[in-house]
């Protein structure tokens, strides 16, 4: 019964009927969710947080946009069912991670701090408040999508970007791809790949080392960790 109280409380937070009528709109119900997967965490445990969080994240943010940014020159090549795919794996990657991240709850806070306009869009300014009082600086870039709007880029301290890690990670994963399989066709769908890989690689406990390390090491050794 808390379980699924969780998970409704976790629905309630973003709802599907009303679309954001602001960038900071959109934060706030991502926060929302957020900050109610983290005080269930431990009772709702990975599977758990990643069924809360997936469809907020799919409501949330430009999947598709970050998804062709971050496959990079490749995406040219690929055809449209190979699209759809990589953005269907590449949304259920996002989910996991922040599944992963934000797992319980010691008092933190996650709190928008203001909004102005940006290239194409408007950039949300918010800050994260570890246990320990420090402050993470975390912007959005918003962009129009119909009547919401969405995330499509997020950096930490006003400088990393979420879609060039990414983007970086999948490289190397692909590159490691390509260096074990014999199969020309083995990564043609290479988002696929990561994301099975990725799964195996987190469900066996292997927290050393990049995530294109630990693909790396499955997919060439089939055991250990990065």
């Amino acid at each position: 019964m808390a379980f699924a109280t969780a998970l409704g409380l976790g629905m309630l937070s973003c709802p599907v009927q009303a679309a954001p009528a602001s960038g900071s709109d959109t934060v706030h119900c991502l926060y929302d969710a957020l900050l109610n997967t983290m005080k269930n965490g431990r009772t709702l445990g990975q599977s758990g947080r990643f069924a809360q969080l997936a469809p907020v994240i799919r409501r949330t943010f430009d999947i598709a946009s970050m998804t062709r940014l971050s496959v990079g020159s490749s995406w040219p090549s690929l055809t449209e069912a190979q699209r759809q795919q990589a953005i269907e794996s590449f949304g259920r990657y996002i989910s996991a991670i922040y599944a992963d991240r934000f797992d319980s709850y010691a008092g933190q806070k996650l709190q928008v701090t203001g909004e102005e306009p940006a290239f194409g869009g408007v950039k949300v300014r918010s800050q994260i408040i570890k246990a320990s009082g420090e402050p993470v600086n975390v912007d959005y870039l918003m962009r129009r999508s119909g009547d919401a709007w969405l995330i499509s880029d997020i950096y930490l301290d006003g400088a990393i970007s979420e879609v060039a890690t990414r983007r970086s990670e999948f490289a190397a994963i692909l590159r490691a791809c390509e260096s074990f399989s014999a199969d020309p066709g083995f990564c043609s769908n290479s988002l696929e790949v990561r994301d099975g890989l990725w799964s195996l690689a987190r469900s066996t406990g292997c927290e050393g080392g990049n995530v294109g390390t630990r693909v790396h090491v499955w997919g060439t050794a089939g055991a250990g960790c990065g």
